[in-house]
């Protein structure tokens, strides 16, 4: 009962924001969402899409507005991972590699 009540409470806060800025606030939430930030995109898309349903919001803008908002994130993490990928990895895996313990060495 709980999770439907978190839910409810997501929507709710969600629906100003998408009455406020329509098919740009779709948007941006898709682009960091695509970025990987936890935020509620599907949620957001879906809620979206119940208000285009009510005449609320208009589709076409709505569709084009979380298609690129999906693109552009997609391709700006890509970018991130094609500049910035090898060496943070490897950077990411030296740090990991001094804090583990060795194997058969004390956890403590």
């Amino acid at each position: 009962m709980a999770f439907v009540v978190e839910i409810e409470h997501l929507l709710g806060s969600l629906e100003p924001l998408v009455h406020a800025y329509g098919a740009a606030a779709v948007m941006v939430i898709l682009t960091f969402e695509s970025l990987g930030l936890p935020l509620p995109g599907e949620s957001l898309l879906i809620f979206a899409s119940v208000l285009a349903g009510r005449g609320e919001l208009s589709l076409l803008p709505l569709m084009l507005g979380a298609w690129a908002g999906a693109v552009l994130g997609d391709n700006i993490g890509y970018l991130i991972g094609r500049r910035l990928g090898r060496a943070v990895v490897l950077r990411s895996k030296d740090r990991h590699q001094r804090r583990s313990p060795q194997p058969g060495g004390s956890v403590f």
